[in-house]
Order: C-alpha cells, then structure tokens, then sequence
C-alpha cells in the first residue's frame, strides 16, 4: 500500500515515512479510503464514490440516508409482521386440529365401539390400550 500511496503523491519511500513522521493530514485524509479505490485513484484521477456524491450537501446525504434507513426498516417490519400472520394462521390450525383429535378421542372413550371382538375380555383391553394411548398423546399435546 505504501507503493500506492507513493505513486499517487508522486514521492519516494523516504518522503512518505517522513510525511508519516510529521503526521501530515494528507496521508491522515488517505485512511478512508480501501486499497480498491486508491486503485481507481490512481488509474482514472477519480473515485466513483465520491463523483455520485459530489453534488451533495452532507444534510442532504444525511437525509438521503435516513430516508433509505427509514425505507429498509418499514420492509423488515412488513416481512416481520407478514410472518406473525402466517405464525398465527398456523397456530390457528393446529388448535382446530387439537380441538378435533379431542373431539374424536372423547367419543372414542365414551363409546362402546369396540364390538368387533368376539370376546368381552379381547375388547376391554382393546378399549384399555385405547383409552391409554389417547390419554398420553393429550397429555404430550398440553405440554406443547
């Protein structure tokens, strides 16, 4: 970088590390810029950067920024407010969906719809497992 800097000021090594010695401002003012644009510097006599803005006063780049901050916030906020919508919708379902598994189960608890066994005994533990395994999953789903 110190080549560039050399280049660009037109001095040799010893005058930089002698302008860095006295601390001149020039070589305070060349910090702000990367090497990319010391680049274009030397190779155009221009920075990109500077030439969009050159025309600006600072309020109104100030402002200018504002407005695009501004802008930035107010579509993350959309896209935020968007997936809380979509969160609630979802939320929403799966209550419905709980709701119904509930329904379903009680009447599976309260009915005797275990008919399909020959024997009362082959039914009753079909009816106990039932009853068993709906019991463990509303109890899983209240802990959710």
């Amino acid at each position: 970088m110190v080549e560039l800097i050399c280049k660009i000021l037109k001095i040799g090594k010893a005058s930089y590390y002698r302008y860095k010695k006295s601390n001149e401002p020039i070589l305070n003012l060349i910090k702000y810029f990367s090497k990319e644009e010391l680049i274009e510097l030397q190779n155009t006599s221009k920075i990109y950067r500077l030439e969009l803005i050159k025309d600006f006063s600072i309020e109104q780049i100030e402002l200018a920024l504002k407005y695009y901050l501004i802008e930035e916030i107010q579509k993350e906020n959309k896209q935020t407010s968007k997936l809380e919508n979509e969160i609630e919708q979802l939320n929403q379902t799966i209550q419905n969906m709980n709701a119904d598994i509930k329904k379903i189960s009680k009447k599976v608890l309260d009915e005797d719809s275990f008919s399909i066994y020959e024997f009362k005994e082959e039914q009753k533990i079909a009816q106990e497992e039932l009853q068993k395994l709906i019991r463990e999953e509303l109890s899983n789903n209240k802990s959710i």
